[in-house]
């Protein structure tokens, strides 16, 4: 049964100037607050969200074997917006875009304001006119009224994907960075949390298909960075929140992935839960990159660590590794991988068993499967070459 939307959208917010003004940042630091746990009440995925999953793969599996997604039942033609689904019934966010369509959209700005304010009110402040009329018509497609605010966390995040969907910001070329979303829909999850309108593993399911989505191959979100714990809480440290902690999870829940890239945004102040977890991931799936400050520099740095090499045991390579990388230059944004010589050398004998490995370049991830064989090769080459000592 569909769970009630309130009839106030601000309804439970802290008050603050951005009621007046459009001031997503000051709607954060009125309303986010710090997340002191740990990961240890994180959820896996729902039956859904691999079902959902599963058809996702099939989707980027045939779009690399045709260079682009076929306009099939539901595509849209060049100039023209229409609704796309992976499954209707099953999908919680909706959205896809045709690659025909990348080149008429228009600029855009901040898109959480979109799900903050909603479109009547962008546009009687005459904000983005026309990136506002592309997302509504965009919008009406799936049948979603985003005139007023988004009232619960789905709506948020729904509001704010049509909005990244439906504008590019060519000030950052191909390496476009999206800061605050963490942030952002933490203050939704905690409101639908607190007033019982979700639970934790619906509101994981939520960032696990944002995730899904933002993972198929879209062009306008080519090199999309979302970096994470990038803001700060009222005495000036790193804030880290529940949400933090949820899109990291989404490497375990839907396995190693390049893109999109998340960027952990590092630092000796960071909750040690949070480094603890952040570290334990990189092990895992080496899918986490890490700078120091925003924007990042075009050129990036990649590292490559055997276990071994990091310590005797796990806690002792997770310890290390938050130590390492507190001595690196903070001018730096970079990848870290962490393969046994072992698995790297069998993944070149044989490839296609290692398909699902994420492996960190210079100028950011890339997953081994969207490689061809010589790539793959090379890459693999390199990383053998480039073990720290």
């Amino acid at each position: 049964m569909p769970k009630p939307i309130p009839a106030d959208p601000w309804q439970g917010f802290r008050p603050g100037n951005w009621q007046v003004r459009t001031d997503v940042e000051n709607f954060i630091a009125a309303n986010c607050d710090p997340y002191l746990g740990d990961d240890s009440d994180l959820t896996g995925p729902t039956e859904r969200t691999q079902a959902l999953w599963v058809q996702a793969q099939m989707l980027q599996q045939a779009a690399r074997a045709t260079a682009r997604r076929s306009a099939g039942p539901g595509g849209t033609p060049a100039g023209a917006f229409g609704a796309d689904y992976l499954d209707r019934r099953e999908e919680l966010i909706y959205g896809l875009i045709d690659p025909l369509d990348v080149e008429q959209l228009p600029v855009g700005s901040d898109c959480r304001q979109l799900a903050l304010y909603g479109s009547e009110r962008l546009r009687r402040l005459g904000m983005q006119l026309g990136a506002v009329e592309t997302v509504e018509a965009l919008a009406g497609c799936y049948g979603l009224d985003i005139g007023r605010p988004a009232a619960t966390a789905q709506q948020a995040i729904q509001w704010t994907y049509l909005a990244l969907l439906a504008t590019r910001d060519p000030l950052f070329g191909r390496r476009r960075s999206v800061t605050g979303l963490d942030t952002f829909f933490d203050v939704y999850f905690q409101r639908d949390l607190a007033r019982g309108l979700l639970v934790e593993e619906e509101a994981q399911e939520l960032v696990d298909d944002l995730m899904i989505k933002l993972r198929l191959p879209q062009p306008t979100l080519s090199e999309l960075y979302l970096p994470l714990a990038a803001g700060v809480d009222p005495e000036g440290r790193p804030l880290v929140t529940r949400t933090d902690f949820r899109f990291v999870n989404t490497c375990y829940n839907l396995g190693p992935a390049a893109e999109p890239h998340l960027l952990v945004l590092w630092s000796a102040a960071l909750s040690g839960a949070f480094r603890r977890f952040c570290g334990e991931v990189t092990i895992d799936t080496s899918s986490l990159r890490y700078a120091r400050a925003l924007p990042l520099p075009q050129t990036g740095l990649a590292h490559t660590f055997s276990p071994d090499a990091l310590g005797a045991t796990r806690t002792e390579q997770v310890e290390n590794l938050g130590l390492w990388l507190d001595g690196q230059p903070e001018g730096d944004h970079l990848g870290i991988n962490v393969f046994g010589r072992e698995a790297l050398l069998s993944t070149l004998t044989r490839p296609n068993k290692f398909a699902h490995l994420t492996v960190q370049l210079a100028e950011g991830a890339v997953d081994l499967h969207s490689l061809s064989p010589l790539g793959r090769r090379q890459v693999l080459l390199q990383l053998l070459g480039s073990f720290e000592r």
